[in-house]
This record gives C-alpha cells, sequence and structure tokens, in this order.
C-alpha cells in the first residue's frame, strides 16, 4: 500500500470515528460503530490486535453511556497514536533520502 494510501485510509479512521462520537441515538452508534469496525479491520498495524480486542468490550457497553464514549476515545486516541508514530516514520525517512539525493547530487556542497 502506498504512502498515499496509507494517509487516505487514516482520514477514514478519523472520519469514522467522528461519526461514532457524532451519534446521537443508540441505533445509529452502533450503525457507525460497525462501520468503524470495518474500517479498522482493514487497516494493518502492530496495535492492530489490542485495537481489536478494545472494539470488542466496547461492543459490550451500553452506546450512550459516558463508559462507552470514554472507551471510544481511549481507543481512538491508541489509533491516532499509531498513526503519528507511522507518519513520523515516514517524515524521517523522507527527510533522510532528500538529504541523502542533496549530496549525491552536490546539492548543499560548500
Amino acid at each position: 500500500m502506498s504512502n498515499r494510501a496509507i494517509v487516505d485510509h487514516h482520514r477514514q479512521l478519523e472520519t469514522a470515528f467522528r461519526s461514532v462520537k457524532a451519534a446521537l441515538s443508540a441505533a445509529e452508534r452502533n450503525r457507525a460503530h460497525n462501520e468503524l469496525k470495518m474500517v479498522l479491520a482493514t487497516h494493518a498495524d502492530p496495535a492492530q490486535a489490542s485495537v481489536t480486542a478494545e472494539l470488542a468490550a466496547l461492543e459490550k457497553l451500553q452506546p450512550m453511556t459516558r463508559e462507552y464514549y470514554q472507551k471510544l476515545e481511549h481507543i481512538r486516541s491508541a489509533v491516532a497514536d499509531a498513526r503519528e508514530a507511522v507518519e513520523d516514520q515516514w517524515f524521517s525517512e523522507r527527510h533522510e533520502r532528500t538529504a541523502a539525493a542533496a549530496q549525491v547530487g552536490g546539492y548543499g556542497s560548500a
């Protein structure tokens, strides 16, 4: 999967989390939760196993309760941290490639 496709997927995750949080009824929240689960299922990440377990625990909670919302926010935060780590790694790698190309091409030499 290209970096662009992964960034697009990260945006889909953010949108899915917002939809769950914005739901105004239990039925709407359950639908949004199922959509989030589908988006997360396509996300290959080392933290995926723990996120899947957290989502299973979330499903046992009443969807319109504070406890559900807090658990959802915990999961969103973990996914966001993993996403940021991936994107930071890409930025570092791109910076290193750019610096190496500049040295090979003679850019930036005195």
